[in-house]
């Protein structure tokens, strides 16, 4: 891969970066809320969904971070 493609990639792995922060962030918040919650609230269906919410959120960073490692092994890990 040339140089300008592979800091294309590393461009785009940048702002991935910076999106995976924003969710895990916004799954830590949900997650303290969920937390929050008395056991009474957090077992109603909207605790349940916010448990949901925050463990889909937790899952969405997880495949960013795989989508990083794809894009690494295409630039042939020089980064």
């Amino acid at each position: 891969m040339n140089k300008l493609r592979r800091t294309q990639i590393k461009e785009i792995m940048d702002q991935i970066e910076e999106l995976k922060s924003r969710i895990e962030a916004l799954s830590e918040e949900e997650q303290e809320s969920f937390e929050n919650l008395p056991d009474s609230l957090q077992l109603c269906i909207n605790g349940q969904k916010m448990e949901e919410a925050a463990a889909s959120l937790d899952e969405a960073a997880d495949l960013i971070e795989e989508a990083c490692g794809s894009l690494l092994t295409a630039m042939g890990d020089q980064t």
